[in-house]
């Protein structure tokens, strides 16, 4: 499997900052289209790094939030087809000073 992601810092980043870590199913993070594929990144960038998780069938949005006040319903209503939001439930690992902070990956290739 092959994933970029495109962060709101204005930048690609590709599998050298995508490190895959023990493919983990989501589970209560108000995820209702669950997949039979799931992974787990840790995603580095210019303005930090976080840990999460991505399915590996088509595209998936990520909002990570350092402020919990963003409800899983406003998130949502920005997503599309196989696309979900991900609040992250351990602040401390959020990219800091960004709240609301869009992370785009897309499957572009699979094995």
């Amino acid at each position: 499997m092959v994933l970029v992601a495109r962060l709101d810092d204005g930048e690609t980043h590709d599998a050298t900052d995508l490190h895959a870590v023990t493919p983990t199913p989501i589970q209560g993070q108000g995820v209702t289209d669950q997949r039979d594929c799931w992974a787990g990144f840790s995603i580095s960038s210019p303005v930090g790094s976080v840990e999460t998780r991505a399915s590996c069938a088509g595209k998936v949005h990520f909002v990570l939030a350092e402020h919990p006040a963003v409800t899983t319903a406003a998130r949502n209503a920005e997503l599309g087809p196989n696309e979900f939001s991900y609040l992250s439930p351990k602040p401390e690992r959020s990219i800091k000073n960004r709240t609301n902070l869009r992370v785009q990956m897309q499957v572009i290739a699979s094995n």
